[in-house]
């Protein structure tokens, strides 16, 4: 479902972001992966399959980015960041 598959995006984000200030091996991304996997009850061949059709409906895709893209600024913004944090929608990811 779109709103599952953006929660785990949106968590996919958040655990790059966190791999990135923290450095660590390729090994601790993907045992983060594997937490988001287990935590939202789908496997990597499911995420996958879904992924092949995202990639189809880019536009589906472009709007649930818009809206991680609104949630992390949210995030963010409760977190005391400045609005112009340079997150959009139009990532390399």
């Amino acid at each position: 479902q779109p709103g599952k598959m953006a929660d785990i995006l949106y968590e996919f984000q958040m655990a790059q972001t966190l791999y990135d200030q923290q450095g660590g091996d390729s090994l601790t991304l993907l045992s983060y992966r594997a937490n988001i996997f287990k935590k939202n009850g789908v496997t990597e061949a499911e995420f996958d399959s879904s992924m092949v059709y995202y990639m189809r409906h880019t536009d589906e895709l472009h709007t649930m980015y818009q809206h991680i893209s609104d949630r992390m600024q949210e995030e963010a913004n409760k977190l005391g960041a400045s609005s112009s944090s340079g997150i959009t929608a139009a990532g390399d990811s």
